[in-house]
């Protein structure tokens, strides 16, 4: 129910009635303790979503084994890899590698303008969402060189160091990872010109927007709207962050954004070596390439998430926006939707 496009809305609804169906097939195995309670809740999710849908009326099975017809072998190849690898703008993507999804169709709501002629906040979504499709981009053909490439066949290097940090596929993998990085404080600028926060632009962070001051509780423009969108995009930021110790950061998240600190040109260097040689001068860190490489694919993905959470918070604002210019009480979005400061309880 956060999507504002119907259709995307119904797939999804269909396909959890579908695989609570299958959940509760006479042939489907339990072995937990707890999959009585399992099973129960499954059968009280498909009893709504058939009270929502009317899942006869749909059938998304031809959809989802359709075969992608791009005209060329590479546009098929990197949308499949942009599926496979769930890199695609639209959440139907999060229902697998179908081609029904292979496209960046997400946009953002239908939204009013505040203060001015220039669609702002439009031209905004606009930068992040071409940006993001550039970064991923840059990545797959990153990935598709691996060895040399026609554009470096004849360079010659000076001095005695040579390793993989020196050619179009590592080069590219900065880009990527750069580009991908940048798109957060992106979606930091925007949330602060969209709901009018007032923070300068020279401390405007995507880490430190949702408070005033780092000891100070949630703003109120995000505690008091039960915004789905915007309370994911708090506790991805709160993944992101390797600064504050006492937050839960996800382990695996904690690593990889320490590289955050090196995406300045030259300030990142590759190694194939299990064990990095001391970074040359300038160089302020060494990374096994294949580690970057996931690395980059991780930020990515994050990335993706950023932005369609961005789409939901604005249609989230905006549905209230409208029940408050209607003079509607703004009820919760959910019975057990919990606010922003829930952290602190």
């Amino acid at each position: 129910l956060a999507l504002d496009d119907l259709d995307r809305r119904a797939a999804l609804l269909w396909m959890a009635h579908r695989d609570a169906s299958a959940a509760l097939a006479a042939k489907a195995v339990y072995r937990d303790r707890k999959d009585k309670i399992n099973r129960e809740e499954m059968k009280g999710l498909k009893k709504w979503i058939g009270s929502v849908l009317d899942v006869k009326a749909i059938n998304l099975e031809d959809l989802l084994s359709e075969q992608d017809t791009s005209t060329t072998d590479p546009d098929r190849e990197y949308r499949k890899w942009c599926l496979f690898n769930y890199l695609v703008l639209d959440p139907l993507n999060d229902l697998g590698p179908h081609s029904l999804a292979a496209y960046d169709s997400i946009e953002l709501p239908v939204h009013v303008e505040i203060g001015g002629a220039q669609p702002r906040i439009a031209s905004r979504f606009d930068e992040i969402k071409q940006e993001y499709i550039s970064a991923r981009s840059l990545l797959f053909e990153a990935s598709t060189l691996k060895g040399s490439d026609f554009s470096d066949s004849d360079k010659s290097h000076d001095g005695a160091f040579s390793s993989p940090s020196l050619s179009p596929y590592f080069e590219k993998l900065k880009a990527a990872f750069g580009l991908s990085c940048s798109l957060f404080e992106k979606v930091g600028f925007f949330i602060n010109d969209y709901l009018s926060l007032g923070i300068p632009d020279s401390d405007v962070s995507f880490r430190t927007l949702w408070r005033v001051g780092t000891q100070e509780p949630i703003r109120k423009e995000f505690d008091v709207t039960d915004n789905w969108g915007f309370c994911a995009l708090f506790w991805l930021a709160k993944d992101l962050s390797t600064e504050e110790k006492n937050e839960p950061v996800a382990h695996e998240d904690r690593g990889r954004t320490d590289l955050g600190d090196f995406i300045d040109p030259g300030c990142l260097r590759d190694s194939t070596s299990t064990s990095p040689p001391a970074p040359l001068d300038g160089a302020r860190s060494t990374a096994p390439h294949s580690d970057f490489e996931d690395t980059v694919m991780h930020t990515m993905k994050l990335a993706r998430e950023a932005i369609i959470y961005l789409t939901i918070g604005v249609y989230f604002e905006e549905e209230r926006r409208k029940r408050c210019d209607t003079g509607t009480p703004t009820p919760a979005v959910h019975p057990h939707s919990e606010s922003l400061n829930s952290e602190d309880t």
